[in-house]
């Protein structure tokens, strides 16, 4: 005896077993019977004239859905798994925070979840069930494990030089070493532009440089992040961008003239004008004290003078810089003073006596200051 849903008919007197072909997703349970008599519970027997109907029900089983949240905290990230809420939108809601796993009914589930920032989710990944994209599908029965993964985002940092060259400066930022600072050996350095890479942790680093002498460090400027004096904290997802300018410091330069009057001279430092020639309109020029303003360039000088009669010149001495008879040499950054004496020179009176006739006489003279 067999029919889909059920049959009836007569039958012989005899014991029979009862069975069905089972439908996936449904549990069936044990047959019951009215009438007849149970010799298995699967087996009935029917006796001469006897009447027997023997039922069985099937009950659809509940599909089971499990959300599961892992995290990477490999840039200095400290969020975990409870962080993040997530959820299954379907035929029966499912939600938790850190995932989620319970029976629920078979059909279409939309996956998501409630991010934090600094961390990037990876796509859905599932075990079990029909999966497209952020959705799966359960049929009766059927299990599922969803998997999505947080990963903390390395944080961005990037280090710049400019350099100001306005004062016959050379230097260019190649010639600047920048550095961060930070935990153990999260840290950048090198020359302009730095910029870090992907293990990068969050993190706060001490903003600090290196380079040549001659030149003035403005403060460290940072665009993002947070920025104490000259360290700049970047939380993972974070960027900064940290400048600092280097301007090349204006040489000094002093011209200075003294003036001995150790024979009668009357002349002051005013009556000499004293030149410091260098390349185009670098120039000095005027009576001492001539000292040299902000726009000096670094340059090499030729030292020179107006004279006034009856007085002689030294030679130029020169502290600081480098000196070369006349020519005085200053880079960025350096000081020098030049300076120059002038001595007046003793007069010298000669008396001549012409006689006529000649006299081998002698005369006398005699010559009296005033």
């Amino acid at each position: 005896l067999s029919g889909a849903g059920g049959t009836e008919n007569n039958v012989n007197a005899g014991t029979y077993i009862l069975s069905e072909t089972s439908v996936p997703g449904y549990t069936a349970e044990n047959w019951s019977c009215t009438g007849g008599t149970f010799t298995a519970p699967d087996k009935i027997a029917v006796a001469l004239g006897e009447s027997a109907t023997c039922t069985i029900n099937n009950n659809d089983q509940a599909a089971h859905l499990k959300l599961v949240k892992q995290v990477s905290n490999d840039n200095g990230g400290t969020a975990v798994a409870t962080d993040f809420t997530l959820s299954a939108d379907g035929p029966t809601p499912l939600s938790g925070k850190g995932g989620a796993e319970d029976d629920v009914s078979a059909g279409k589930y939309n996956l998501s979840e409630t991010n934090q920032p600094g961390y990037t989710a990876s796509a859905w990944s599932c075990t079990g069930g029909i999966q497209s994209g952020s959705s799966v599908t359960l049929a009766l029965g059927e299990s599922a494990t969803c998997t999505i993964t947080n990963d903390d985002i390395a944080p961005k940092l990037h280090l710049r030089k400019v350099v100001i060259n306005d004062n016959g400066g050379t230097k260019t930022m190649t010639d600047f070493t920048l550095t961060a600072n930070g935990t153990g050996t999260n840290d950048l350095t090198g020359a302009s532009p730095v910029d870090s890479g992907a293990s990068l942790m969050a993190d706060t680093w001490a903003l600090s440089e290196a380079g040549p002498t001659g030149y003035s460090a403005s403060d460290w400027v940072c665009q993002g992040g947070t920025q104490n004096g000259s360290n700049i904290t970047v939380d993972i997802g974070g960027e900064a961008t940290c400048t600092i300018t280097n301007d090349d410091i204006a040489p000094k330069l002093h011209l200075r003239k003294v003036v001995k009057n150790d024979n009668g001279g009357t002349k002051t430092a005013a009556d000499f004008t004293l030149t410091a020639n260098g390349t185009g309109t670098n120039d000095l020029t005027g009576a001492s004290p001539v000292d040299s303003g902000a726009g000096l360039k670094a340059d090499t000088w030729a030292l020179s003078e107006t004279n006034v009669y009856g007085y002689s010149a030294s030679a130029w001495t020169c502290v600081g810089g480098s000196q070369s008879g006349s020519n005085i040499t200053l880079d960025v950054g350096e000081e020098a003073t030049c300076t120059i004496t002038n001595d007046d020179q003793p007069g010298t009176i000669i008396i001549k006596k012409n006689t006529k006739p000649a006299n081998t006489g002698s005369f006398g003279f005699t010559t009296t200051g005033s």
